[in-house]
């Protein structure tokens, strides 16, 4: 708006009276000296001059309006449902081309986006939203939910703007992809109601994009360890053109089987994947279909589930020693026993070995025992033939030992125990051991207890009762320790069988070899050899007790939810450890990696806690790592996966409700390429106004250009030879 402010008008009407006198005296004065063509130009340069003169005494001044920046706030709102991971926004998804028009740490020589733009000249406050509104604190996250467009809206109009202002407008970033909640329409008329228009940025492709879809046809899944499992999968082909692409099942990390499939427009078509699983415990099983066929929704290109494996009926045993009789009579047995499967890797003289029951070079010559631990992958239980444990490589003894201490495995111990082996020591549940004879036949008394059963008593006692033959050789321990308990012991008291009752990993010291010839003393004598081996090996091969266990593993979790990296830590002595240091290092299905510190659990020793937020869709890997004050450190890793809820409805721009949503509140609607050039927005006609008056006559360049027409008639006067 423009208005006057003049000095005073008797000194206007004097200076304008002089300057036209002036005007005229020059003129008459330098009229007959001057060439006629030159007279018009000097003329219409006097008169501007004068004109400006005027212009300058009756001191013009324009009236700038602008917003008052402290009496109001634009919200901007930004959908992060599952809808926004289409990809039809220039070949990136919509939730990408957000998290660029959004970012506020982006430098402004290297990019300048709509965040940056409207800040110059609004005041923002910025929010994101599914169901409901949360503050935009840092970088755009995908979250899960069905979308509600009204229901945030709502709660933006209900929400008093910061700093005690009002609403200025709201930018809506939407798709406007409408799962459920109240109908934005309705509170477009609202925010017209108020005053407070709405404009709306089209973030996506209105067109018919089409999709694949792959789904798991049972998210949780059972299975035995080495066993054919069947898992059905579901795809769907909403194109409409045939596809065809690559089905691909994944078992954690390890892909598993990948198959081509092809699909008429509107196909559906059950896929059955079979698998053997090599590995017992929770798994996490991830189906993805691979095409170049864009744009699609990548959220329903994958799907997971998870599967319960358990380990097989069969106990797997591993006999480590001599050919002695006990081992021939205990292999006879187990032939007829489906339960058990017996390997042996046995000792036949002098760098003369030989291998029993190993599928893989089984029958290959071989002059050592085992090198390494990696015999004992498949392994349930180990009898082990004390004498020969000296002779066992370095590595392979510390592996038995970790596979008993760490691994939970059971081992039996027979025969003579080396002296001065401190690792086979700590195992074992008898101390000082003293070779004997008996002059007799030893009755044995069988003690109820975890190993020996009650209900089995009677079996060893019956006529003729279980003995030790006076024709072999015994092992009777000095000293028992704390912890340890005896199972079986003659009539007089000299306990020949020994056990660990505690801890994860279960060790027995059976301190004969003769009870083979139970067998060769009666029909009994036969039943009572096979109860008494089949229960003290079911007892030694029953489940290992991990000493890192977490809830985590395995599971399928929604994303926006908060996933606990809890896990309970034990020792080698299999007991609560709270000293610990534990760290998770997770890896989300992006690929970026961060470490977490776990802290002890108030009042529950050996449960360390921390939680993480699921802000990605897929596969999540968390590797724990657990170093105790004594230099031990232990290490697991776990997978779980994250999926975004319903993606199966149509995720295509609904520009028409957009554009509704903007016109009945007042407000404009923007595609994506517009918004790219969106400086400023239309605002509240209630915003406060500020007006600044600016003299534009007082100006430099106002009063330059009359000191310019004054040189330039001095200058053409001058030419002439006038003053």
């Amino acid at each position: 708006m423009m208005r006057l402010e003049p000095i005073d008008g008797f000194v206007i009407t004097l200076v304008g009276i002089a300057a036209v006198l002036a005007l005229v005296w020059l003129s008459l004065r330098s009229h007959n000296q001057l060439p006629a063509r030159l007279r018009p130009a000097l003329l219409a340069l006097r008169v501007g001059m004068v004109a400006l003169i005027l212009t300058l005494l009756l001191n013009p001044v324009w009236l700038s309006q602008s917003p008052d920046e402290r009496a109001y706030t634009v919200a901007v709102l930004a959908q992060n449902s599952p809808s926004m991971q289409v990809e039809d926004v220039d070949g990136q998804s919509r939730l990408d081309w957000l998290r660029t028009a959004l970012d506020r740490d982006t430098d402004r020589a290297v990019s300048d986006n709509l965040w940056q733009r409207l800040s110059e000249n609004h005041p923002l406050s910025g929010f994101s939203f599914v169901d409901r509104i949360r503050p935009l604190d840092s970088a755009l996250q995908l979250s899960s939910g069905a979308t509600a467009i009204g229901d945030s809206l709502q709660q933006v109009l209900e929400r008093p703007a910061p700093a005690g202002g009002s609403w200025g407008a709201v930018l809506l970033l939407s798709d406007g992809v409408q799962r459920q909640g109240t109908s934005p329409i309705s509170l477009a008329r609202r925010y017209a109601e108020a005053g407070i228009p709405i404009h709306v940025v089209g973030v996506g492709d209105s067109a018919s994009t089409g999709d694949l879809r792959v789904q798991f046809r049972q998210r949780e899944l059972e299975g035995v360890r080495g066993q054919p499992m069947e898992m059905g999968v579901t795809v769907e082909n909403l194109f409409g053109s045939r596809q065809n692409f690559e089905l691909q099942l994944w078992e954690e990390d390890e892909r598993v089987e990948t198959r081509s499939v092809e699909l008429a427009p509107g196909e559906v078509r059950n896929e059955v994947f079979e698998t053997e699983p090599a590995r017992g415990g929770f798994r996490t099983y991830r189906v993805e279909i691979d095409s170049d066929t864009r744009p699609r929704n990548p959220a329903t290109d994958r799907d997971y589930a998870t599967a319960r494996i358990e380990e097989p009926a069969t106990h797997r045993l591993l006999y480590l020693g001599r050919p002695n009789w006990e081992y021939r009579f205990l292999r006879i047995l187990l032939d007829t026993e489906d339960r058990f499967a017996l390997k042996a890797w046995l000792q036949l003289g002098p760098e003369r070995f030989a291998r029993r029951g190993f599928e893989e070079g089984g029958n290959d010559p071989i002059d050592h025992f085992p090198e390494d631990g990696s015999v004992l992958e498949s392994i349930d239980t180990v009898l082990l033939d004390a004498e020969i444990f000296a002779e066992l490589p370095e590595a392979a003894r510390s592996a038995l030992v970790d596979f008993v201490s760490r691994g939970g495995g059971g081992l039996l111990l027979t025969g003579a125990v080396p002296k001065e082996l401190e690792e086979l020591e700590a195992l074992l549940p008898a101390r000082q051991l003293r070779s004997t004879r008996f002059r007799d036949n030893r009755s044995l008394q069988p003690i109820a207890g975890p190993l020996l059963r009650d209900e089995d008593q009677s079996i060893y006692t019956r006529s003729p009762a279980i003995f030790h033959s006076q024709a072999g050789r015994a092992w009777i321990p000095s000293r028992i320790p704390r912890g340890a308990r005896v199972a079986l012991e003659t009539q007089d008291g000299e306990p020949l069988l020994l056990y660990h009752a505690y801890g994860a990993g279960r060790v027995a010291y059976q301190g004969s070899e003769e009870f083979w010839r139970w067998r060769m003393e009666s029909s009994a004598g036969t039943e009572q050899h096979r109860r008494y081996w089949l229960t003290v090996l079911s007892w030694l091969s029953e489940s290992r007790q991990p000493r890192l266990t977490t809830p985590l593993q395995g599971q399928v979790r929604n994303l926006g939810d908060s996933a606990p990296l809890q896990i309970r830590v034990l020792d080698n002595a299999f007991r609560p450890r709270a000293d610990a240091r534990v760290r998770a290092r997770v890896t989300a299905p992006d690929g970026s990696q961060h470490e977490r510190n776990l802290l002890p659990r108030f009042g529950e020793p050996g449960i360390y806690d921390a939680d993480l937020d699921l802000n990605q869709v897929g596969e999540y890997r968390i590797r724990y790592q657990v170093d105790f004050a004594e230099g031990e450190q232990l290490q697991r890793e776990i997978f779980f996966a994250t999926v975004s809820g319903d993606d199966s409805q149509d995720n295509a721009l609904d520009e028409a409700l957009l554009r509704d949503i903007a016109r009945l509140s007042g407000g404009s609607y923007f595609d994506t390429r517009e918004a790219e050039s969106l400086r400023s927005l239309h605002l509240s006609s209630a915003v406060p106004m500020i007006e600044r008056p600016i003299y534009w006559a007082r100006s430099l360049p106002f009063i330059s250009l009359i000191l310019a027409l004054a040189a330039a008639d001095w200058y053409l006067r001058r030419r002439f030879g006038l003053k």
